[in-house]
This record gives structure tokens, C-alpha cells and sequence, in this order.
């Protein structure tokens, strides 16, 4: 028989041989059911938190094993709800959070293993349709992910100008959110900027009516009304959730249509209109708020020399009481060539 013969029939038969010496009690090494996908196109803005991050169908989740047994399973939470732990059982995760669901997936496993420690960990968030309707370009249907913020989807502005103040986000459970983009935009409040979940509708309401801000706030401009704002909240929004710029004037005042024609005015402080006085000042349709600006706040007052002084140039001075004989001096006096 030929020599390469006699080895491959050598190795077929030394390959059982091996695989049956191992023992099964020997499987220490972490074994990956299900490949990996590659990097989500989800961007998070921060750390996903495991008490309030709700799982759903497509997110991925990692269960790990140490122990008795050592094992890894990638896999995905299906349609129905549910992560399946392959050899040992299924776990329904649908509306858990991760704390939660961790829970369920330990009582399956705790069915077939003892002295082992489970550990369930997001790997990746997953992705949905949401519907965007109403006054925005091109409504109909947006893909999402459980990180994504209403702001990604909904145009910032719209088509006249005015900022998005009154987004309704309708939720599969029939609850309503009324979504203020311009707070998120100007004072960077996330709350003001919700994340969205499967089943979504976004209604964007045309404008129609609007409050006006002039003067010496951070933003000035056209804002769209919303019911139920105070003076305090439109001015904190319009300043960037700071106080008033350090040159604004100590008046706030306010012009009010009552009919047509008439019309009535308001007067608050800076503090007034920050405090319980703006608070408790709800605005009306057609609001005009106005914040003078300090004449020459602050303003250093100069006076240029030049020719035949020691050290020409600009120099401080006191407006009605610096003479020229001080600016003289101050320029280091004359040169011996000065006239």
C-alpha cells in the first residue's frame, strides 16, 4: 500500500481517538454562538442606563456564563420579545430593562446550571421605523434607534422661519408628549429632546401663532407660542438658560394686544421677570417682549497723541477731567526736537 495511504488512514484513525480523550468537564473556554455584528450606526450621547433603557425587538444583548460552565451567547431580541440561550432555554425580555431582564435570563439558566454567574449585557441598540407628519419636507417614514432624539428626525426649523416649539410626539401606548425643540437648541435641555421608540408618530403643527422677543437677550427673534408658558420660562429660553447679558437694561417690558387695536403694557425688573413675578405671568398669542440695552456700558474712554512725544500712542482718560498736560505726561513728555 502506498505511504501516503497508510498516513491519512493513521490520522483518521488517531482523530477520534483524541477527540474522545477530552473530557467534557474540560470545556473552560468561552464559546461565541453567534457572530458579532459589526459596528452599530447608532450614536449615543451618553452611557446607556441599565434601569431605564427599555429592550425590545432587534436590540442585541451578550449572556455570559462563568463557571461550572463558560460560555458567551450573542443574540438578538427576537419580534416576539424573547432572547434565545441556545442548549438551555428562552427568556422573554419584551419591556424589561436590562436589570430586569438579567433577572429573567438568570431563572433560565439557574433551570440547567447551578454555581455559575450570569451576566446580560446591551451589545447593540437596535433599529426601528418612526413616522414624521404634518408641516415638515417629505413627511412619512424615518428609521430610528432607541438613541435617537426627536431633534435627528424633525427639521429644527421650519419653512417660515420660526423654530419647532410644539412637536407632538404621539407614543404607541396613546400617550402624548408635547416636544419644545427651541429649549433643547438654546439651553441644551435633553428632557426638552426625548429619545424615540418603535411605533413613534411626530406631528409637527404649522404656526400660527407666535410671541416676539427684542433687545438685549441672547437670541432676539420670532418664537412660536406655546400654551401655557410663562414670561419666565420664554426669557430663561431666550437668554440660553442664563441671566440677562451684563449691558441689558433693569426693565423687561411687555406689549399686549387686548383687542385690534388697543393694547396694554407690562413693566418688570430683571429680577421680577426671572422670579415669582414671571412665573406666575402666563403670555398670550402676539406677546412682544422688549429689553433695552445700557448706553455705553463699560465703555473705556481714549485719547490718541502722536509726534514728538516719548512714547506716542492711546492712552485712558477721564472724560471732563484729564487735561492735555496729562495725556503729555502720561506719553512720557516731550522729546527735546518737539516745538
Amino acid at each position: 500500500m502506498p505511504k501516503s495511504v497508510l498516513l491519512l488512514a493513521s490520522l483518521l484513525v488517531l482523530y477520534p481517538a483524541a477527540s474522545r480523550a477530552q473530557s467534557p468537564a474540560r470545556v473552560d473556554t468561552v464559546r461565541v454562538d453567534v457572530a458579532r455584528p459589526g459596528p452599530g450606526t447608532s450614536l449615543l450621547d451618553a452611557p446607556i442606563n441599565r434601569t431605564e433603557y427599555i429592550l425590545g425587538p432587534g436590540d442585541m444583548v451578550d449572556v455570559s456564563i462563568f463557571g461550572a460552565l463558560n460560555r458567551l451567547h450573542s443574540v438578538s431580541v427576537t419580534p416576539e420579545g424573547t432572547v434565545v440561550i441556545p442548549g438551555i432555554g428562552v427568556a422573554r425580555v419584551l419591556g424589561l430593562n436590562l436589570d430586569q431582564a438579567q433577572e429573567r435570563v438568570r431563572d433560565v439558566v439557574f433551570r440547567e446550571y447551578r454555581n455559575v454567574e450570569v451576566n446580560l449585557t446591551l451589545a447593540q441598540v437596535r433599529t426601528f421605523k418612526v413616522f414624521v407628519l404634518g408641516d415638515v419636507p417629505a413627511p412619512g417614514v424615518r428609521a430610528a434607534s432607541s438613541a435617537t432624539r426627536v431633534s435627528e428626525v424633525v427639521p429644527g426649523v421650519g419653512g417660515n422661519g420660526v423654530a419647532r416649539r410644539n412637536v407632538l410626539l404621539r407614543r404607541a401606548s396613546n400617550d402624548t408628549v408635547k416636544v419644545d425643540l427651541v429649549r433643547f437648541l438654546q439651553t441644551g435641555d435633553l428632557s426638552a429632546n426625548p429619545t424615540l421608540r418603535e411605533g413613534d408618530a411626530l406631528v409637527v403643527p404649522t404656526v400660527d401663532e407666535t410671541v416676539q422677543v427684542f433687545g438685549r437677550v441672547a437670541f432676539p427673534g420670532t418664537y412660536e407660542y406655546r400654551q401655557g408658558e410663562s414670561l419666565a420660562q420664554l426669557v430663561s429660553i431666550t437668554n440660553g438658560g442664563r441671566d440677562f447679558p451684563s449691558d441689558a437694561a433693569d426693565s423687561v417690558r411687555l406689549t399686549r394686544f387686548v383687542n385690534r387695536e388697543q393694547r396694554e403694557f407690562h413693566v418688570f425688573s430683571r429680577a421680577e421677570a426671572l422670579g415669582a413675578a414671571g412665573r406666575g405671568f402666563l403670555l398670550q398669542p402676539f406677546d412682544a417682549v422688549y429689553v433695552a440695552a445700557l448706553a455705553n456700558f463699560k465703555q473705556q474712554r481714549t485719547a490718541t497723541i502722536q509726534g514728538q512725544v516719548v512714547r506716542p500712542g492711546t492712552y485712558p482718560i477721564r472724560p471732563d477731567t484729564t487735561t492735555v498736560r496729562d495725556l503729555v505726561m502720561m506719553a512720557g513728555g516731550f522729546t527735546p526736537e518737539a516745538s
